[in-house]
């Protein structure tokens, strides 16, 4: 436990832009996707508003520290499968045949929830598109949990 906690503060410094033991708060999803954790932007601003760290502030390893723990816990009870991933992709395969359109993808990761920017959504479907233009939707959901 002492190592991952020693390896978990060097990559909190690593953020540390000015050697004063502390990351600029818009640093902190960065440092937490550093340390394993896949928060959502939303997530991380709430926790920053509710422990009164704007934008502009630093923020210091024990002030961090709390947060990195919920956002864990958060990760916890979020803990998507890729079973309820898969099925809420099959509502709109049409066809039932285990593929969605690459431009169908594309549209809903760039327009609903947490919107990936065009370069993003075509990075998570990379190597995923047949000659077709359609994708395997349980391979790319696999795709994306192992990231």
């Amino acid at each position: 436990m002492a190592d991952k906690k020693r390896d978990f503060k060097v990559n909190f410094r690593l953020f540390d832009d000015r050697g004063d033991d502390c990351v600029p708060a818009t640093d902190v999803i960065n440092v937490a996707r550093a340390m394993g954790l896949n928060p959502s932007i939303k997530e991380v601003n709430q926790l920053l508003s509710q422990n009164e760290i704007t934008s502009e502030s630093r923020v210091s390893w024990d002030a961090y520290l709390p947060i990195y723990h919920s956002l864990k816990e958060l990760e916890k009870s979020r803990n998507v499968s890729v079973e309820s991933l898969v099925e809420g992709l099959r509502v709109l395969d049409r066809e039932k045949c285990g593929k969605l359109s690459a431009s169908e993808l594309r549209r809903i990761l760039t327009t609903t929830g947490e919107k990936l920017s065009v370069d993003d959504a075509n990075f998570a479907l990379r190597g995923l598109e047949d000659s077709n233009g359609m994708v395997d939707y349980t391979q790319f959901v696999s795709k994306l949990l192992e990231t």
